[in-house]
């Protein structure tokens, strides 16, 4: 284990770019959660994140006046949760994908942020609906 982390380390100091190491994989993604999925936040705001199959991912934030961010870069899957690793952000979505929950429900697959996952249950229990849940709309 130590060499595997000595080694990687020796080449990202090298290579200068942690970002040469290819945290992806597209044989080793989940094929169930490859898709469009879509967060409306309830003010009239539209997030949507693309899973493609080859680990990339594209993610824009539209609301009533134009597209407010946009995020790309690539993807991963471990232990039903997705991380996200940008190599191009802009706007409000600089910074701002986090690892997501992926919930598999009788309606579908939906991904919930890691950090939001409580809040997401109690509006589910409470209303039935969530306004953190991004929801597959497309395969």
């Amino acid at each position: 284990m130590f060499h595997k982390v000595l080694i990687s380390s020796m080449l990202i100091l090298t290579t200068g770019c942690a970002a040469s190491i290819s945290t992806n994989n597209s044989d080793k993604l989940s094929k169930n959660v490859l898709g469009t999925y879509l967060n409306y936040d309830g003010f009239g705001n539209n997030t949507h994140i693309v899973l493609n199959d080859d680990g990339s991912y594209q993610s824009s934030l539209e609301g009533k006046i134009g597209i407010y961010g946009f995020s790309s870069g690539s993807w991963s899957e471990n232990e039903s949760v997705i991380s996200f690793l940008p190599n191009e952000e802009s706007g409000v979505l600089r910074s701002s994908l986090k690892q997501m929950v992926i919930l598999n429900k009788k309606n579908g697959v939906s991904l919930v942020p890691t950090q939001k996952i409580e809040q997401h249950n109690q509006l589910m229990a409470d209303f039935g609906k969530s306004t953190y849940s991004f929801t597959r709309s497309s395969i």
